[in-house]
């Protein structure tokens, strides 16, 4: 089953398809075309500006991860599809590594830590301590007994 925000991004590629050159088009595989005619939304409505580049249309990201593969997969040449893997690959090397700094459990747990100890430190204050009524009338009459 497709999801709704896959279809709303198909409706965004075939309104971008549908004013591209046709050249490019029959580069695109009838059978996934026809697909995406298929399951896209029948409901959402692009709202895209076909007088800007793509690079400046407001797309969502499952447009724009289609459009990338669209283009990889089926109109680039070799050497430029070589150059686009590579550059997908840094940036998620780069996008793991960001997490793995954000998420790291040593640096998570430092920081807590330090924060507690601080928080500890602040908190912990000095209270006298004060026997209640009830312990001072037993504490009196132990003191007579003994």
């Amino acid at each position: 089953m497709v999801s709704q925000e896959y279809r709303e991004s198909i409706v965004e590629v075939l309104e971008i398809l549908k004013y591209s050159d046709n050249e490019i088009v029959e580069k695109i595989p009838k059978t996934l075309l026809a697909f995406w005619k298929k399951n896209q939304s029948a409901t959402y409505q692009p709202n895209i500006d076909h007088k800007k580049k793509i690079q400046e249309m407001e797309l969502k990201p499952k447009t724009r991860a289609i459009l990338t593969m669209l283009y990889i997969n089926y109109l680039c040449d070799k050497k430029e599809k070589k150059k686009m893997i590579f550059t997908l690959k840094k940036n998620e090397q780069i996008y793991q590594h960001d997490l793995k700094e954000k998420y790291n459990v040593d640096q998570l747990f430092k920081k807590e830590s330090v924060k507690d100890q601080e928080q500890i430190k602040n908190e912990v204050t000095i209270i006298p301590y004060k026997p209640s009524w009830f312990e001072r009338i037993r504490n009196h009459i132990k003191a007579m007994f003994k």
